[in-house]
């Protein structure tokens, strides 16, 4: 895929992962799902191959195991195993942001302690999961698809962006029912997963992000700017389905004494990322209040 083997490809990928979620099952499990022999023999394995990987290609990026849980599985993994580790990646299904962001803490920490101070982490199945069996997993799938999976994406993305992460891939935007992104048969026809993807790109092109901060745990919120223009992700997340429209007043500081001007794109029921009100400013500080149901996004955008 990358020199051309048998007239083949140079898509030039940088990164080559060993393996998926070989940590799922115990070594004496009788129906294994994603490694079929025991512990050892994937340290084995992974050995092998980084080494050989790394020295046939050491212009490339080597890593894996793409862990699924268990984070003794992962401690013996980072303290056994001497072969080259690029990157450490990893997965999580969950329902509270915050959450997702203590985990994002807990792997860094057993890389720095391992002495894998300079492997990335990557962060590369993610998505809103209530429960994995029965009414839990039926409404997990609906849920994904819907504007409380959009909300749980753009606040996923909030919390990752203050932590020690270095990517975060979403799962997924293929055609299948964990496709909150796009419909799966039109694939033309964007769902309310797909919006805040969008909103997070008008941060990423700005280039320089914002501090910000919430006092409020179920409204997230990250920043950018970039020579006088500057945007806003604010996001209402709650796995609680019975909570109310919230009044957020959002305090910005440090623009231009000549102030600005705002618009608001607001993601809801009813509006996908549509402009639905403008205003002026014409001082370096002001506060602008926003009404927010429920799993609403609004991406704020500020000019000179």
């Amino acid at each position: 895929y990358n020199y051309g083997w048998a007239n083949g490809f140079h898509m030039n990928i940088q990164y080559w992962e060993i393996w998926n979620e070989p940590d799922l099952d115990p070594d004496d499990a009788t129906n294994k799902r994603t490694w079929g022999g025991t512990t050892e023999q994937f340290f084995d394995l992974y050995t092998i191959t980084a080494k050989h990987l790394k020295a046939c290609f050491p212009e490339l990026k080597i890593g894996g195991p793409a862990l699924a849980h268990n984070d003794a599985w992962a401690k013996r993994f980072l303290n056994e195993v001497d072969a080259p580790l690029d990157f450490f990646s990893w997965h999580r299904y969950d329902r509270n942001p915050h959450a997702l962001g203590g985990r994002i803490d807990l792997i860094r920490k057993l890389l720095d302690e391992s002495g894998h101070t300079e492997t990335e982490s990557i962060l590369n199945e993610w998505n809103y999961v209530k429960g994995w069996k029965g009414d839990d997993y039926v409404y997990t799938m609906r849920a994904q698809r819907q504007l409380k999976g959009a909300a749980y994406v753009a606040a996923t993305m909030c919390v990752s962006q203050e932590k020690a992460l270095d990517m975060l891939m979403y799962y997924d935007a293929r055609p299948s029912g964990w496709n909150g992104m796009f419909d799966r048969y039109l694939a033309c026809d964007k769902l309310k997963g797909y919006y805040p993807f969008y909103a997070f790109n008008v941060l990423y092109r700005l280039k320089n992000e914002v501090a910000t901060a919430s006092d409020d745990e179920d409204i997230y919120v990250c920043a950018a700017e970039n020579d006088g223009e500057g945007a806003v992700m604010v996001t209402y997340y709650s796995d609680d389905d019975t909570k109310e429209q919230k009044t957020v007043e959002i305090d910005f500081s440090g623009m231009a004494n000549d102030g600005a001007q705002v618009e608001y794109y607001l993601l809801d029921d009813d509006h996908d990322l549509e402009l639905v009100r403008t205003e002026t400013f014409t001082a370096g500080n002001f506060k602008s209040i926003v009404k927010l149901p429920l799993w609403s996004t609004v991406l704020i955008r500020l000019k000179k």
